[in-house]
């Protein structure tokens, strides 16, 4: 009876312990994921509108990440006129007009290229269209890795708690114990 008292007790606190760290890391990937998801897509429409990212100073704090960006102007006809960018190779044309092809394939302005690992915008202009596109490769890593993180630390910390519930089960139920086996005493006497 005692021993599964203490069982009760530390499945009942391993069970806390769980939905706690879930909801915690949980929160954590998130708002991990929003914040980089915003950041991804401000410089996507940066890119679109045709903003280079401020260079900054040494010393200066920066704010915003300057993510791998370029950027493909469309005539009308949706002949390629000007592409430009960021932290890109423009140099295969081919390429290129394959990641236009795709974006200019789906029925949304905007979206993700999972292929090329690419968000991308449209934007009608009155000489054609202009098509951003923002590397998603940071972002994926960052959350891959924050992913493993987690669980290697919700894996330690499930250990650790596991120890401390069976240690805390072990004092929590020790007077009953005692009762328990000075009423089986008084009982034999």
């Amino acid at each position: 009876m005692i021993r599964k008292l203490r069982i009760k007790f530390v499945c009942i606190n391993m069970g806390i312990v769980t939905v706690m760290l879930l909801v915690i890391f949980g929160m954590v990937l998130h708002s991990t994921r929003e914040n980089l998801e915003m950041q991804s897509i401000r410089m996507m429409h940066s890119a679109v509108s045709g903003e280079q990212p401020r260079p900054v100073r040494p010393g200066e704090r920066q704010e915003e990440i300057p993510l791998p960006f370029f950027r493909a102007e469309l005539d009308r006809t949706g002949a390629l006129i000007e592409t430009s960018g960021g932290f890109f190779d423009l140099s295969d044309e081919a390429q290129i007009r394959k990641i236009l092809q795709a974006a200019l394939e789906k029925k949304e302005d905007s979206g993700i290229l999972r292929d090329y690992r690419l968000r991308y915008q449209r934007r009608d202009t009155p000489l054609g269209q202009t098509v951003g596109f923002v590397d998603m490769s940071g972002e994926i890593a960052t959350i891959t890795g924050l992913m493993r993180t987690c669980l290697l630390i919700g894996g330690i910390s499930f250990l650790a708690f596991l120890g401390l519930s069976f240690v805390l089960a072990r004092w929590a139920v020790r007077p009953v114990e005692v009762a328990w086996n000075q009423q089986r005493q008084f009982v034999a006497d």
